[in-house]
Formats: structure tokens, C-alpha cells, sequence
């Protein structure tokens, strides 16, 4: 019995050193275990490490520092110097050190599980507020829950689905310039090296202008559109330059812009890097036989289409560098156990209330990626409206172009958002160069087709893709005779493609020949607006 008392004795006793051992630690580290985290090396006496995060090119400060240091590590803030000597009080408003995170448990608990405790900086919040409003871009908590949710009726499957005429109609268009770009150049310059960024922005801009307010850019030649794309241009090389960087650091606040046209320029780029992915994706499209819809998008009936564009979004997010605040003292869990500098091995990071973390997409993306060649993904990509945009002209410019790559090298650097440059040519702002060309005819001599003994298989159709002076008159003949005039009835009569469809619709409309009678989100239906004596 005394020896069992005497055991219990040295339990209680170990038990007390441990909790007041724990308590100290604690204390000493004031609840936090930044002291304890890794620091980046060689930051600036002023600007910390932010400086230099900012100039390098393919978020290399990031990769490289968490290929060293592990998947969170802390990096300086800018000013840190001064706040820490003369603005002691000011610790809670600006930064001195920021935490860097890549694990991904603690980005699942940052953007789930705990959301409602990592708000955007308190110091963007406001400047947000002035640029766009109290909107749901500002709003944080229950009230961008509430302001998310009053805006989900404007963004359902209909709604977008509605959206798709239009925006064929802007990448048509868009297709047509390009080629007729193209056709006039000499055929000693073919393929033609263009730059794919100012061509992806007509489409998105009249897409925008179209589809948002009922205004025609004229595929980037309205006065409008020349000066929209002139000062986004400008603000993008503005936005690589320092005194940019101090203004961020002021401001903390950049406004946004549309993104479709830089994934588009990304997407171009990396097909024309990779012609096997390309030739796929062409073949994909030529298989399917007719004009991809929205509801094709939806059901994945373009499964290769799909794996493109969920790995350019991996490979080149647009939104690169986010921050977060905590908004009261937390634990971050962590998949991948990190080294303190005291050399313990710890699965979780205290934080302190206001503690900012840094997340940058573009180094987690890419992290253990040795090949820079796209890894096609599979999986599925998410309804948006952004995202139908994309598809459409992308498929587009698949079909009507073959893109093969210059001998410029791209790197990229995040402004307002990932924006491409051509190494050593930064200067002259952002650009995604490529070769394009008419896409060739299969050769003859590789694998012939497998023939079935039995049934018949329908000749795939050979529709017109240009619009020459017969079937003009021919359009401006028969149509206005028809009872029932649609896109799809166009392309089965007239044996034209849907572009050549719309634009005929578009055109007779203008005449006043035909009338809209139905405007259904799948599908608008026309008739006459005269009797005349033809067909139906």
C-alpha cells in the first residue's frame, strides 16, 4: 500500500511539473508559436521579404523557400523595422511578420472548416468598400452570406444557359478577325506569330459589354474598347514596377478585372508548347460531331476539354497571392509535421488574434511538380459563367486554328492578377506569344479506320465555314420564306456551321425580315414577319 501511495505521489508530481512546464511555454511564447517558425532568409531592413516576393517572376521566392523550409514558414513584413522600433502600438494594424502556408489541412480550416474567423485585412476591407461598394466583395461573415445568397438567382444553370448565344455570337466574331488577320498576311510569314492576349481580351470584353450591359465593343475596335484596353495595359506594367509595390503596401487594395482573357492567353500558350494535348483536344471536338453546348459542358461529354482547363487553372491560377486574418487566437492543424527552430516537430501553429496569413496559389500549385509540362487532370470543372465563356472560345479558336509555340520563353508575374510576360521583354508589358495557322488536313497513310461488316453509319456532314456571295443571296432568298427559323434548323437546311447561322439570324433581324418569337434560355426561335410563299 505505501509503495502504490508512493507511485501515486511521483505521478502527481511528474503530472504538475508537466502542466507548469506547459503553462511557461506558453506564457514565454505569449500563446503564439511564431517565435518558434522558421524564418525565411536575406529579407530587406525595410521592406522585409515582401520586396522581393514581389519581383520574382513564377512566384519563385515561394516554391523555393517551401521546398527549404517545409509547407509553413514566416516571412517579414514590409516596414517591419520601423513598426518594431518606433510604432509598437500599431503590431495589431500592420504585420511584422506574416505567416506563409501551404499545408493543406490548414487551408481547408482557413477556407472551411473555420471561415467565419479569417477575414480579409482589415486595412483592404475599406479600400474595397470605395472601389466596388459594399459589395460581396467587401462583405465578410453573415453578410456575405446574406449577399452571396441574394445574388444566387442571377447565377442558376438557366441563367447562364441563357447566356450562350451571346456569347458564341463575341467568339465568332472574335475568329473571324483573327482569320481575316491572318489571310492578310504574306504567306512567306505563315504561320502567323500573334500575340493570343489582346486577341482572348476582344472576345471577353465584348462578352462583358454584351451579355453585362447591352453595349457592343465591336470585337475590340469601338473607341471604347481601344481605350479600356490601353489603360489595362498600362496599369499591368505599371503594377511590375516598385513604385507599384509601394503603393500596395499603402493601399493594400488592387482592383480587379476579368480574367477569362489571361486564361484564355495561358491556355493558347501551353497547346502551342504541347501539340500532342493540342491535336487531342482538336480530335475531341471534331469527333463530337456539332457545336458543344452548355448542357455538354455540364455532363462532361467533353472529358479532354474538361482536363485542359482544370490544369491550366492548376498551373496558372488567376488570383496568385491572397492574405488572411485571424480574428481571434487560433490553431492551425498541419497535414505535413513542420521543425521549429528549436528543432521540435510540431502538427499544429498557434496564432494570435490579428495574425496575418500569407497564401500563394501559384508555388502550392506547383509544388512537387518537376515537369512543367501540363499533367491533364480529369476531373470535372465547375458551372460559372466565366467558365462556360472560356470554353466556348477556346473550343473556337481550337477548331478554326493550329498553335504551335515561338522561341520566346513566358514567365509570369501577378499584378491584379497572373499576368504573362515575355522574359527579358517585361517592358513592354503583358504578352503570350504563339504561331497560328490553319489547321492541317489529316495525312494519309496512318491507321485506317476500322470497318463494320454490319449497319450503316451516317457520312459525318461537310457544313460551309465561310460566307461566300451564293449562299449570301441564297441566305437572303430562303430564310425569311421559312415558318420556323432557329440556329439548328439553319444548320440542317443550309448545311452551314452555327457561326455562319447566327451571324445570318443576326443580320435578317437587322433587315426586319424575321422576328423573334420565343427567347428561351436553350434556344431562340424566329418566324417571318411577312408572308412570304416559301417553304416552312
Amino acid at each position: 500500500m505505501d509503495a502504490f501511495n508512493t507511485l501515486q505521489g511521483y505521478v502527481a508530481l511528474a503530472t504538475g511539473l508537466t502542466i507548469v512546464l506547459a503553462i511557461r511555454k506558453w506564457v514565454s511564447h505569449g500563446g503564439s508559436d511564431m517565435p518558434r517558425i522558421c524564418t525565411a532568409p536575406d529579407h530587406h531592413w525595410l521592406w522585409g521579404h515582401e520586396l522581393q516576393a514581389f519581383q520574382s517572376p513564377d512566384s519563385q521566392f515561394f516554391l523555393q523557400n517551401s521546398e527549404k523550409l517545409g509547407s509553413a514558414y514566416k516571412i517579414k513584413g514590409a516596414w517591419h523595422f520601423v513598426v518594431h522600433v518606433f510604432l509598437k502600438r500599431c503590431v495589431r494594424l500592420i504585420s511584422i511578420v506574416q505567416l506563409v502556408i501551404s499545408d493543406p489541412s490548414a487551408l481547408e480550416y482557413i477556407y472551411g472548416k473555420n471561415e467565419q474567423n479569417w477575414w480579409k485585412s482589415a486595412i483592404l476591407r475599406p479600400i474595397v468598400a470605395r472601389i466596388a461598394g459594399r459589395s460581396v466583395v467587401w462583405a465578410e461573415g453573415k453578410e456575405h452570406t446574406r449577399q452571396r445568397q441574394a445574388l444566387l438567382p442571377f447565377f442558376t444553370a438557366e441563367q447562364v444557359r441563357s447566356m450562350e448565344e451571346d456569347i458564341k455570337g463575341c467568339s465568332d466574331r472574335m475568329v473571324a478577325k483573327l482569320r481575316d488577320h491572318i489571310n492578310s498576311l504574306p504567306s512567306s510569314v505563315h504561320p502567323a506569330v500573334i500575340d493570343v492576349l489582346p486577341w482572348s481580351s476582344r472576345a471577353t470584353l465584348d462578352v462583358i459589354g454584351i451579355v453585362g450591359f447591352g453595349y457592343d465593343f465591336q470585337c475590340g475596335d469601338s473607341p471604347s474598347a481601344r481605350v479600356i484596353s490601353q489603360t489595362w495595359s498600362a496599369q499591368s506594367m505599371l503594377m511590375t514596377q516598385f513604385p507599384a509595390f509601394v503603393g500596395m503596401k499603402l493601399l493594400q487594395a488592387i482592383a480587379g478585372r476579368e480574367t477569362t482573357d489571361t486564361a484564355l492567353a495561358f491556355s493558347l500558350f501551353e497547346l502551342g508548347r504541347q501539340p500532342k494535348i493540342q491535336a487531342r483536344l482538336r480530335h475531341e471536338l471534331s469527333e463530337f460531331g456539332r457545336e458543344s453546348t452548355y448542357a455538354d459542358f455540364q455532363a462532361g461529354r467533353l472529358p479532354y476539354l474538361d482536363a485542359v482547363c482544370k490544369e491550366i487553372l492548376r498551373v496558372y491560377p488567376a488570383i496568385v497571392q491572397v492574405e488572411r486574418v485571424a480574428l481571434s487566437d487560433d490553431v492551425l492543424p498541419l497535414r505535413f509535421p513542420i521543425i521549429t527552430v528549436d528543432g521540435e516537430r510540431i502538427s499544429s501553429i498557434r496564432v494570435q488574434k490579428d495574425q496575418i496569413v500569407s497564401i500563394n496559389a501559384f508555388a502550392i500549385n506547383r509544388m512537387d511538380d518537376g515537369d512543367e509540362s501540363l499533367g491533364i487532370c480529369s476531373q470535372k470543372a465547375p458551372r460559372s459563367t466565366a467558365l462556360l465563356e472560356w470554353k466556348i472560345i477556346l473550343c473556337d479558336l481550337i477548331k478554326n486554328f493550329e498553335f504551335t509555340e515561338t522561341k520566346e520563353k513566358l514567365e509570369t508575374r501577378w499584378s491584379t492578377v497572373l499576368q504573362p510576360y515575355i522574359v527579358g521583354k517585361t517592358e513592354a508589358g503583358p504578352q503570350a506569344k504563339a504561331k497560328a495557322d490553319a489547321p492541317k488536313a489529316s495525312k494519309g497513310g496512318s491507321k485506317a479506320k476500322k470497318k463494320w461488316s454490319k449497319g450503316k453509319v451516317k457520312d459525318k456532314a461537310q457544313h460551309a465555314v465561310a460566307l461566300d456571295k451564293a449562299l449570301f443571296e441564297r441566305i437572303q432568298k430562303e430564310v425569311p420564306t421559312f415558318r420556323f427559323i432557329s440556329v439548328s434548323i439553319l444548320i440542317e437546311r443550309l448545311k452551314i456551321n452555327g457561326s455562319l447561322a447566327r451571324k445570318a439570324i443576326q443580320h435578317l433581324k437587322k433587315e426586319g425580315t424575321i422576328k423573334c418569337v420565343v427567347h428561351h434560355s436553350a434556344q431562340r426561335i424566329y418566324t417571318r414577319t411577312t408572308g412570304g410563299a416559301g417553304a416552312e
